[in-house]
């Protein structure tokens, strides 16, 4: 089931978008193991993208072994990935990532990447 995880407005009347993929098992016994699959967080990296096809692929077509819950994220940060262009991710911004999880945990941010944060780390809550 694919779910729009983070759906927030930028300027000049364009979207920011970010979707994932859920893989589960038809029955669930509410003690499911879950993995999730992060790519396109750089930009234009597509062997990541070619694994979640492979690794949905490969799900999809013998769903009865499934025996846990796959989401997979395709595209994480969709605005570099569309433009065909990587994003130096730097020790100060992962600094800076780990400080917005730990002080917007409860909290609504204002600025949009902490909105992003924010909306993703409640959906693997979930």
């Amino acid at each position: 089931m694919v779910e729009t995880v983070v759906l927030s407005a930028l300027p000049v009347d364009e979207l920011l978008s970010i979707r994932k993929n859920r893989l589960e098992p038809d029955h669930q016994s509410g003690s499911e193991k879950r993995i999730c699959i992060v790519t396109g967080t750089h930009g234009d990296e597509l062997e990541g993208q070619y694994v979640c096809y492979e690794v949905n692929r490969r799900i999809q077509s013998q769903m009865e072994n499934l025996k846990g819950i796959v989401d997979i994220y395709p595209a994480f940060n969709p605005l570099v990935v569309e433009m065909g262009v990587g994003m130096r991710i730097t020790k100060a911004y992962c600094e800076q990532l780990v400080d917005g999880i730990v002080f917007f945990a409860h909290n609504e941010p204002l600025v949009l990447e902490n909105t992003v944060v924010f909306k993703v780390i409640r959906r693997l809550h979930k």
